[in-house]
């Protein structure tokens, strides 16, 4: 059916506020989240895992540790029954020391 007229319209938006609260993902949420990609991964027969992050693809390693890998790759490390290891370069250094994931 084709659009018998088209007008345009002001419309107010809602006011919002400024938020109250920081978002926070406690450490213990990323510790299952990595002990869950284990097991899983352990059923299908991986033994170690490296998951790569940079400023297009840094959903995992956020979803893994809270690290956003905004200035440049990184690596993220998980072996079984050991401490991840979170991998970055120089100009990742600063960020790194204030995110609370379990490395």
């Amino acid at each position: 059916m084709p659009v018998a007229s088209v007008a345009q319209k002001t419309v107010s938006l809602p006011e919002f506020g400024e938020p109250t609260v920081m978002p926070l993902v406690l450490r213990a949420t990323y510790e299952a989240r990595i002990a869950a990609l284990v097991a899983r991964g352990g059923e299908a027969g991986f033994d170690a895992f490296v998951v790569y992050g940079d400023r297009e693809h840094a959903a995992n390693v956020a979803y893994l540790c809270g690290y956003d890998p905004r200035f440049e790759e990184t690596l993220l490390v998980i072996v079984p029954d050991k401490p991840p290891k979170l991998l970055v370069g120089n100009e990742g250094w600063g960020y790194a020391e204030i995110c609370d994931g379990p490395y």
